[in-house]
């Protein structure tokens, strides 16, 4: 930004000519650069939409499948198709981009660093429960849960005032509520169980009898 004011274009563009003006500095022409890395940010995008596509349809099929991998009710049937599935699981994330990037910019945002809290949970459990210390772990998954727990609270909270200044609109501001709110619950029931597992104390080694 220059003088307070960003610049012209789509986030794409404006990222893409940044990063363009680097390696121009290095004697890459300055349209091959942009080029270049216009194809790497649409690359990221469409990556990224497989990845969520595939990862939450497999989600949503083993929620509804039952104890021994197979739906066995007619609506877990049809909406454990891949096809169905996959519809279902990107329509929301849909309709929340029709609001623009900026609606959902805070919510990737708080996903991304709560699944980095969530993976620094796991890892402590892991290593307790293996034995081993974690201890180096402690600080920054607590960082990190609390910085997005506090980001998702924020977001639910504007999310009440609009509603209550009567500027409250559902396709945006209310599925923004409905995905900041199951990611909270998730967070905390992630690390409900996994804190109550690094409480516990280590149970004393058994010793073998003697033959």
């Amino acid at each position: 930004a220059k003088g307070g004011k960003l610049p012209d274009g789509t986030p794409f563009q404006i990222f893409s000519a940044g990063v363009a003006g680097f390696f121009e500095k290095f004697g890459m022409p300055v349209y091959a650069a942009k080029c270049s890395m216009t194809m790497c940010v649409s690359a990221l995008c469409l990556t990224t939409l497989d990845s969520v596509a595939r990862i939450g349809r497999m989600s949503m099929q083993e929620l509804l499948y039952g104890e021994d991998g197979k739906a066995h009710s007619p609506a877990a049937k049809f909406l454990t198709n891949k096809y169905v599935s996959t519809v279902v699981t990107l329509l929301f994330g849909f309709l929340l981009s029709l609001g623009g990037y900026n609606n959902i910019w805070s919510l990737f945002g708080s996903a991304n660093q709560l699944l980095a809290a969530l993976v620094l949970i796991a890892l402590a459990v892991f290593l307790k429960t293996t034995g081993r210390s974690g201890w180096m772990l402690y600080v920054p998954m607590t960082f990190m849960l609390g910085v997005t727990m506090t980001a998702l609270v924020m977001a639910v909270w504007n999310i009440f005032i609009k509603l209550g200044h009567g500027q409250f609109v559902f396709l945006t501001d209310g599925l923004q509520l409905i995905v900041a709110s199951l990611l909270m619950a998730l967070a905390v029931m992630v690390a409900y169980h996994c804190l109550r597992k690094l409480a516990e104390k280590p149970a004393p080694a058994k010793l073998g009898k003697a033959v």
